[in-house]
């Protein structure tokens, strides 16, 4: 009697596995690119607020980077790190998407820090993402040891930034960026040191949105929001990145873009059937369905679709915004709902919260 829904639910995780496989490479493959990694210093690095795209991209990022220390022609335009893996003898192994050098300008001594950049798809992967970038902050401060600084020349530490781009938080989440770092607490008396001999650590968890039609607020967050957009074509992105944000393009990154919002495309519409499937076994066994699984299933996913009865759809979105796991896009996709509509019953649920 259930066997279709074994099959249904354990070929999830295989097909599920491929398309993240295929997305997080084409992913990385994107924010590996120069001018995506420029942006993103822009926005994050305090030192580089006042200089263009261009002028960090080709003066400041290092431009000598290595892959596993297999070394790349100078003028490749992709970062892929001056060694994405580090490892220790009793710590073990850490592979760090992005990892690359930033000169800083303006300094009289050549002075660089090193960055990292990681594309996180779960905001929730079983621990809080802040714990694992202060490890990879800690991983990549001693590893300095032996090639930035030996012996106790601590004074020669350069400061890491771990940047965490989340593409799919929650609703209460998204479109946020916090930072995490280290701080002078001053207790008693007066402060002893300099902030650049304590300030080496610099966290940043930057979480997108999937709604297309809520403004950020946010120069980077509008961008990230762009590239990384489900619902918007490459060519789409391509128009805007270009002529709003002066981001180069050329055919490899097009391809990649293409290859992204291919596995995006193909992830987004089995996890509307996951999401799917999930809710209607929750709606058909509230109501008591009792004809089995497989038709409370199919009458909760299509409770209030084919119907059409306002005040079902009202209530399945209610419960849907409840349970915090979906995007306005996302509920506004099942209900068949406007996602002002989406919003409308959002805010009745804040004022009755409230």
């Amino acid at each position: 009697m259930y066997s279709f829904v074994r099959e249904e639910i354990f070929s999830y995780p295989m097909l599920q596995w491929n398309q993240e496989k295929t997305f997080d490479a084409a992913c990385k493959k994107v924010l590996s690119k120069k001018a995506i990694l420029a942006y993103i210093v822009k926005k994050t690095i305090p030192e580089f607020e006042d200089y263009s795209v261009r002028e960090i991209e080709s003066l400041y990022i290092e431009n000598d980077p290595e892959i596993s220390n297999v070394r790349l022609a100078n003028k490749n335009p992709y970062i892929h790190g001056m060694n994405t893996e580090d490892t220790d003898m009793e710590e073990g192994t850490v592979r760090f998407d992005l990892l690359f050098y930033v000169r800083l300008p303006l300094e009289e001594v050549l002075t660089k820090v090193i960055v990292n950049v990681e594309a996180q798809g779960k905001f929730s992967p079983g621990y809080p993402i802040p714990k694992r970038m202060v490890y990879y902050m800690a991983r990549m401060i001693s590893s300095q040891h032996g090639r930035e600084f030996v012996k106790s020349h601590y004074e020669e530490i350069k400061k890491v930034y771990s940047i965490w781009i989340c593409m799919d938080p929650p609703l209460y989440a998204a479109n946020t960026i916090n930072r995490y770092g280290m701080r002078e607490a001053n207790v008693y008396g007066k402060p002893l040191y300099e902030k650049k001999d304590y300030d080496l650590m610099e966290g940043i968890l930057i979480c997108l949105s999937q709604d297309e039609e809520e403004a950020s607020g946010s120069d980077l967050l509008d961008f990230l929001n762009t590239t990384f957009r489900k619902t918007m074509s490459a060519k789409e992105k391509r128009k805007i990145l270009e002529e709003k944000y002066s981001i180069p393009f050329d055919q490899e990154l097009e391809e990649e873009m293409e290859t992204m919002d291919g596995a995006f495309s193909s992830a987004y519409k089995s996890s509307l059937e996951r999401k799917g499937m999930k809710l209607g076994i929750k709606l058909g066994r509230e109501q008591g369905i009792e004809q089995g699984m497989k038709r409370g299933i199919m009458q909760g996913i299509e409770q209030g679709k084919a119907q059409g009865i306002e005040q079902e759809k009202r209530e399945t979105v209610r419960f849907m915004l409840q349970m915090n796991e979906f995007s306005l896009q996302e509920i506004a996709t099942i209900a068949r709902c406007s996602v002002e509509k989406i919003k409308e019953i959002q805010e009745e649920l804040n004022k009755k919260i409230s």
